[in-house]
């Protein structure tokens, strides 16, 4: 859920676990991850970034394209 771009807040709760729980299995997996399978998850955490990045750029342009 975490790698799917959810808040780790909102998994914890979805999950009934503590937020510090669900960070550790995060880190444990990462360190037992793959070669291709840490750069899988680097280059996902990198699009999500751009999503928001992208996202937030769409925002300001909507807001200074408006006609006074």
């Amino acid at each position: 859920m975490i790698d799917n771009g959810q808040r780790a807040r909102v998994v914890a709760e979805r999950l009934g676990v503590g937020e510090n729980l669900l960070h550790k299995w995060k880190s444990a997996r990462r360190a037992g991850a793959s070669g291709l399978e840490q750069e899988n998850i680097e280059l996902r955490g990198k699009v999500r970034q751009l999503e928001m990045e992208r996202d937030i750029l769409k925002k300001a342009l909507s807001i200074f394209s408006r006609q006074p």
